[in-house]
């Protein structure tokens, strides 16, 4: 009986908690909601009293996010650079437009050779640079930080800054570095969803303008 009564009165205790954890946690969470409403209606004061501030906050943080959302990845990159191998495949070498075809395949072996770098800025752009050496190299160029600040031991990121410091040599000033940097390092820039280095070499890629300069002097 004794027994009986102890099992009763130590579920009656386990209750009472079960019961206490319960209030607590309605507590919390209706404390919670009152915060958010207190703050959704401060929000929409604010928005009352200054709306062009409000619309303007507004509009960039959607354009931001459709920014972020829009910006390829190293994925999208394969996938951009196999598609314009196969759209210059599809088309007979005679007439496939040169600034075409050497733009291809310049990326496609510097992608199969593991020289290719990703930096993501922000979520905002998408910036791919050319390496010397693959990623997995260990040899002692390339993992010096002195000999080759831009090298597999650096990230992409603190890589590609160190690229418009140091690439090129010391006797070039920043503005010859940052042209050299732009124009043999910089391979693509990713952003609304496109890469716009490869887009512009890919326009008319089954145009050879060679062939039709050719065809004209023969007709002349």
């Amino acid at each position: 009986m004794l027994r009986f009564v102890r099992g009763f009165s130590g579920a009656a205790q386990t209750n009472g908690r079960i019961k206490q954890i319960g209030v607590n946690i309605g507590d919390y969470f209706k404390r919670l909601g009152s915060d958010y409403a207190t703050m959704l209606r401060d929000i929409g004061h604010q928005m009352q009293e200054k709306p062009a501030k409000a619309t303007l906050i507004i509009s960039t943080g959607i354009m931001a996010t459709g920014v972020a959302y829009s910006c390829p990845d190293e994925n999208a990159y394969r996938s951009c650079i196999m598609q314009a191998c196969i759209d210059l495949w599809d088309v007979p070498q005679c007439i496939q437009n040169p600034v075409s075809s050497i733009h291809v395949y310049k990326r496609l072996s510097w992608l199969s050779h593991g020289q290719l770098r990703h930096c993501n800025l922000g979520g905002m752009f998408h910036i791919i640079w050319r390496d010397d050496l693959p990623k997995p190299c260990r040899l002692y160029s390339e993992v010096c930080p002195y000999n080759y600040p831009a090298g597999a031991e650096s990230g992409p990121i603190k890589g590609l800054l160190q690229l418009f410091l140091y690439d090129g040599g010391c006797e070039m000033s920043f503005l010859q570095r940052l042209e050299h940097v732009i124009h043999n390092r910089i391979v693509d820039v990713g952003c609304f969803g496109h890469f716009w280095y490869l887009r512009a070499a890919m326009v008319d890629y089954d145009v050879n303008n060679e062939e039709w300069t050719g065809r004209v002097l023969q007709t002349a």
